[in-house]
This record gives C-alpha cells, sequence and structure tokens, in this order.
C-alpha cells in the first residue's frame, strides 16, 4: 500500500500496483503473485508501465518483437565501428522522433530488469517483421541523421528481436490488466 502512494502521479503504476494487490487477495490468483513483484513495479517508468501494457494486450498472440539497431563501421566489410542507436522499435509502441531516447532507455531498464531479453545475435527469419520499422518515418529521420555524422562511412542495419522472460510473462500477468 505504501509503494502506492509513490507513484500517485502516475495512472499507469497505480494500476500496476492495484492489480496487483487483487490478484494477491484473489485465492484463485494469488499463486501467481510474488513478493518482487513490489520492487519490480518501484523501478518502472509510467512509459515502461505502457509498454509493457502493450506486451499484455498481445500475449496471447507473441513473447517475440523486432528491434533494430544503426551501426556505423569503417567499411562494408570491417564492422569495426560504434552503435548509433539500438532498440528501434515498431511505432505502433508510440515511439516517434521526440521520444526515441527515452524508448531506448525503457527498453534497457525493462532488459535490466530481466522482463525482457534483447538480442542482435538472433533474429527473425521473416525479414517481413521489421518492414514495418525499416520503413517508417522515424528509422528513416534516425538513419539521415546517423549518415550526416563523420568520420564512419557505413551505416549498417542490424536486425534483432526481444522477448518476454519467462519472469516477465509472470509479472505481466499478475501485475498488467
Amino acid at each position: 500500500m505504501q509503494a502506492i502512494s509513490y507513484s500517485y502521479n502516475s495512472k499507469e503504476l497505480r494500476n500496476m500496483y492495484a492489480t496487483l494487490l487483487a490478484n494477491s487477495m484473489n485465492k484463485d490468483t494469488q499463486d501467481t503473485v510474488h513478493p518482487a513483484f513490489v520492487e519490480l513495479i518501484k523501478q518502472l517508468s509510467p512509459l515502461e508501465a505502457q509498454i509493457l501494457k502493450k506486451l499484455y494486450d498481445n500475449i496471447e498472440y507473441t513473447i517475440s518483437y523486432p528491434l533494430v539497431k544503426l551501426r556505423s563501421t569503417i567499411s562494408e566489410v570491417d564492422n569495426t565501428g560504434i552503435d548509433r542507436i539500438e532498440h528501434i522499435l515498431n511505432s505502433d509502441f508510440g515511439v516517434n522522433i521526440f521520444n526515441i531516447d527515452k524508448y531506448i532507455l525503457a527498453i534497457d531498464n525493462l532488459y535490466r530488469l530481466n522482463l525482457i531479453s534483447v538480442t542482435y545475435i538472433s533474429r527473425f527469419s521473416d525479414i517481413s517483421k521489421y518492414e514495418s520499422i525499416e520503413s517508417s518515418d522515424l528509422f528513416h529521420d534516425i538513419k539521415q541523421k546517423c549518415n550526416n555524422m563523420p568520420n564512419l562511412n557505413f551505416l549498417q542495419v542490424i536486425r534483432g528481436k526481444f522477448d518476454i522472460t519467462s519472469l516477465g510473462i509472470a509479472f505481466i500477468s499478475a501485475c498488467v490488466s
């Protein structure tokens, strides 16, 4: 109850606490609640709660989502370079050119909390899953900005994905409605 008072200005976080409390008091769902879930909610931003809500809305259909990062390299064959921007999501999540930095932090934090896993080593074999990202205005704006950066001449598009972890599924099921 005390934790709810810290999130009074965030409807998303208040709803998560309320759902968790309701599930902990319901004998049919109380076994799905873990004591650590309160601490996890404390470490979430309202944006992260919104992302989790989006994942909850689709959890019956998928636990894997496409991500893209842009990497500047010395040449097309030499991978030496730096990642310019990571975790570019589908715009269905609400990401745009003005809030992309907040979304990058949100994905990093959800990863840190082990609610999702992020990889750029494995990816979807069906590349059409990346079309909505790579054809978006956001992606083209970011790509244009990266092309204007000095020193590294080639821009690689690296496809990856994020998956909801088993902890993430349990957390979303107990805390999001």
